[in-house]
């Protein structure tokens, strides 16, 4: 690793460790909602319903950050994100019913977009193009060992009683801890300029493309997944070591696919890194369901399509100015959170429709556009990034 890249990453430490943090309580509360939502019997359009709000907070939470940012500051907003994050787990632990939870869920998924607009509009200004992809990586990977972390911590506080969501709010509670003991430079609040999503879609439609549809597999991934074990037969201890594989691929493959597009054309990479998700897709299609070998290939699979948000936005912020990046963040959040409402609703459908194996058939589906998109614009225009 060159002293460039290490300089870069020492200067987003805090910041990695706020993350992680604050993604393990992500990743426990996640989980615990899927799983109680299924142990208390609702039908399955309810809870892909209630977990579809999460990404309608998303919405809210890229707007929200695109005016509080520029005015009080990217570390005064993470903190006040991160005390809104605190108090829903304990509103979802007092009050066991859908409405309730759903309106919970929007609020979770306006603190979580408002957290990743500050975290990656804060490193992307940190980097450079030349180590752009593997400060994301390590970004990547520092939160999905948090929300592996808090997925497996359901083996030791039960969805079923009050201490899941107690535990969540208390880790959300602590994820301001990392940045406040080394917080980096922040940028300067003057920098900071206005862009709407048609702008962004006008400079880098590649990256905005690709960054929705990310959203619909990265949605589907994390709102679905434990549904998904559930009705395959998977008890708590199944569901939770399934869910948390495909975590771990992103932890295991993220250094390696994005230092790829470090050297190599972001565009191919996406490309190739999505075409192989896909494949693996059809075999989880074929796999008997609960093989011994579909952990280490969703493990794979996991990590590729994770990889897709995170490609999409390096890519994008190659082309962008430094007082254009909190705005164009914002704006491709915003994209990602349209893209991840359609992801369990589709996938829920697709479940109704033809069983479980429609969790990885409209997962496969979504990957496949990702691949052959990219590709014709690639074909079409090689050399610019308006395509």
């Amino acid at each position: 690793m060159d002293a460039q890249t290490r300089g870069s990453l020492a200067r987003g430490t805090g910041l990695f460790g706020a993350m992680a943090v604050v993604m393990c309580g992500q990743g426990l509360l996640g989980a615990a909602v899927g799983l109680r939502a299924e142990h208390e019997h609702w039908a399955t359009g309810i809870t892909s319903m209630v977990m579809a709000m999460y990404f309608v907070g998303f919405l809210l939470g890229a707007r929200v950050t695109s005016w509080t940012i520029p005015r009080i500051g990217h570390r005064l907003t993470f903190v006040g994100l991160a005390s809104l994050n605190a108090v829903v787990p304990l509103l979802h632990g007092l009050w066991i019913a859908p409405v309730p939870w759903a309106f919970g869920r929007l609020a979770t998924g306006l603190a979580m977009a408002g957290s990743y607009v500050v975290a990656e509009s804060w490193l992307n200004d940190l980097a450079t193009n030349d180590t752009r992809g593997r400060m994301l990586a390590v970004y990547m990977v520092t939160s999905m060992v948090g929300a592996t972390l808090g997925q497996l911590l359901l083996n030791l506080a039960s969805p079923d009683t009050y201490r899941a969501f107690v535990a969540s709010a208390v880790l959300f509670a602590l994820g301001v801890a990392p940045l406040l003991a080394r917080p980096p430079e922040q940028p300067a609040i003057a920098r900071h300029g206005a862009m709407s999503v048609r702008q962004v879609v006008r400079l880098v439609r590649s990256g905005v493309v690709a960054s929705a549809i990310a959203g619909v597999v990265w949605g589907g991934l994390a709102s679905m997944g434990a549904v998904y074990a559930s009705r395959i037969g998977f008890d708590t201890r199944g569901a939770s070591f399934f869910v948390a594989a495909g975590t771990v691929g992103t932890v295991v493959l993220s250094w390696p696919v994005n230092a790829w597009s470090d050297r190599r054309p972001r565009r191919e990479v996406i490309v190739r890194a999505a075409t192989m998700a896909a494949l693996l897709g059809v075999v989880l299609i074929v796999l008997p369901p609960r093989s011994p070998a579909v952990y280490p290939v969703y493990l794979v699979f996991g990590g590729l399509c994770t990889s897709m948000y995170s490609l999409a936005s390096v890519y994008t912020n190659d082309w962008l100015e430094t007082e254009q990046r909190v705005a164009a963040t914002s704006a491709l959040v915003l994209v990602v959170g349209i893209g991840s409402i359609l992801g369990p609703l589709t996938i829920g459908g697709a479940m109704s429709l033809i069983g479980p194996r429609g969790f990885f058939a409209a997962l496969t589906l979504a990957l496949t556009s990702i691949a052959v998109y990219i590709r014709h614009r690639i074909v079409v225009a090689p050399d610019a990034a308006t395509v």
